[in-house]
């Protein structure tokens, strides 16, 4: 089997900026975006964001793994952020991530850890001997500035959530619900980019009690990126195979 080791501060052959690239765009969503579609009505003093967020705790506490298809819209100024991404997300506990693009870029996948911690990208379906090897916080691989593939999962969302409406939050605080869905709107500082004042909406679904969409957007309410977790399931008895490129 063949691999390349990059460094942290990356390499300058084209096949490898090529596969930053395709990573780079199909993953700009910094997980924690979210549609709220659909009316959402509630007295938003009847619901307390602390007794929602235990909720969920609880029932990540619960999860075993999970998997979604994964829906990543951004809204900047570049025009490929504005094609949805989509990409097939696996977890399993306590941190293994695959994730599989759909659209664009299809047969590239993710995984992290290899068995020294690295995050793997195999840029072809099937060509396994063609795998790239990179330090879990080499800025080569993050999703969004401060991010990386590690710091992905639901439970570390819902960690933001509890910091958002908490020691984070800036601004206002809204809670709605309907008969299936739970809205959090909330103004606060970026966890992942400090000093950035940024508003979310987090939607969570009452039957799993875990986060289902996020929205960001600007303290202008200028939409700047959606993740919607389609079809998510949990306890599917995901296999450590399903972690090996090899």
């Amino acid at each position: 089997m063949t691999t390349a080791v990059l460094p942290h501060n990356g390499s300058s052959l084209i096949v490898i900026a090529a596969i930053v690239c395709a990573f780079g765009c199909a993953l700009l969503a910094r997980v924690g975006t979210a549609a709220s579609d659909g009316p959402a009505s509630s007295a938003t003093a009847s619901i307390d964001p602390q007794t929602v967020l235990r909720r969920m705790e609880a029932s990540y506490g619960n999860t075993l793994d999970y998997r979604a298809h994964l829906v990543i819209s951004g809204f900047g100024g570049d025009p490929s952020f504005r094609t949805p991404h989509k990409v097939r997300y696996v977890f399993k506990k306590p941190n293994r991530i695959r994730i599989d693009f759909e659209h664009p870029h299809p047969g590239m996948t993710i995984v992290y850890p290899d068995a020294l911690g690295r995050v793997v990208v195999r840029p072809i379906r099937g060509l396994s001997s063609l795998l790239f090897h990179f330090r879990a916080d080499s800025a080569m691989v993050e999703i969004s500035p401060g991010q990386q593939v590690h710091q992905t999962d639901l439970g570390l969302l819902i960690e933001n959530i509890g910091r958002s409406v908490g020691s984070l939050m800036v601004g206002d605080l809204h809670v709605e619900e309907n008969r299936d869905l739970l809205l959090i709107r909330v103004l606060s500082d970026n966890p992942f980019a400090r000093g950035t004042p940024t508003r979310y909406t987090y939607t969570i679904d009452k039957r799993l009690w875990l986060q289902v969409a996020v929205e960001e957007s600007t303290v202008a309410w200028v939409l700047k990126r959606k993740v919607v977790y389609e079809d998510l399931k949990i306890n599917t008895g995901v296999k450590d195979g399903a972690f090996d490129l090899g």
